[in-house]
């Protein structure tokens, strides 16, 4: 009898995964416990913090103001088609886990992404066909005028751009506004006011209580540009 017990016991130690030199299986995490962190290829996902798994399931288009968002090392406004084709071999390959998606999730995500994309580029158009007929307008009052609707036309187009895209077209707009104000004869050099980058001209900057011809004979903007230039609207230079 004490020899079978002895026999069982032996059995059943040699029976374990320690005993045969292999690692008990990966337990899953418990409920708030942190979860393993991945290494090699797995670690590029999910690369960011942009809660994708929401985005696929919007069912209103996604604002392209949430293309800032990042996942998998990248704005969602700069994922490609190559990005999404590696995303999801990385995702068959590591997951599942926070911030990997299905198939069919990622192709939810890939439609959403690509169709706040589209709309950002068509506003990005619209942006550089306003910079270009400005530009074709003579040096006056008639371009410090079109100017000034462009603040109200920006307003209304912010939504359907990134904050940088915004940012740079307004950027640009206050510099184009500052050459006019600078090029204008008879004002000294404490007296020219200055732009802030995103909020709409005073009275003063418009030339409201000024002789118009004081613009209209202005013979360019003087000067070399700024030597930090804005961006413009698709991350181009201004």
């Amino acid at each position: 009898m004490g020899r079978c017990l002895l026999m069982a016991l032996l059995l059943a130690l040699l029976g374990t995964p320690a005993a045969l030199g292999q690692a008990p299986p990966a337990q899953p995490p418990r409920p708030g416990q942190a979860a393993p962190l991945r290494t090699g290829e797995c670690a590029l996902l999910p690369g960011g913090k942009a809660p994708v798994a929401h985005i696929a399931d919007v069912a209103t288009p996604l604002s392209p103001r949430s293309l800032d968002l990042i996942y998998f090392g990248k704005r969602l406004v700069d994922l490609t088609e190559a990005d999404f084709q590696r995303i999801g071999e990385l995702s068959q390959k590591c997951g599942p886990g926070e911030g990997i998606l299905s198939e069919e999730k990622l192709q939810k995500l890939l439609s959403v992404v690509r169709e706040a994309q589209k709309t950002r580029g068509g506003t990005i158009a619209w942006a550089k066909q306003r910079m270009a007929e400005v530009e074709a307008l003579p040096v006056g009052r008639a371009r410090l005028t079109r100017l000034n609707e462009l603040w109200t036309e920006l307003s209304l187009h912010e939504s359907q751009m990134t904050r940088e895209d915004v940012d740079g077209f307004a950027a640009w707009i206050a510099r184009e506004q500052q050459a006019l104000y600078d090029a204008a004869p008879g004002q000294r050099p404490a007296q020219r006011a200055t732009l802030p980058p995103t909020a709409p001209p005073t009275a003063a900057q418009t030339g409201a209580g000024q002789p118009a011809a004081a613009l209209q004979a202005a013979p360019g903007p003087a000067g070399p540009p700024p030597p930090a230039r804005p961006r413009k609207p698709g991350g181009e230079e201004g």
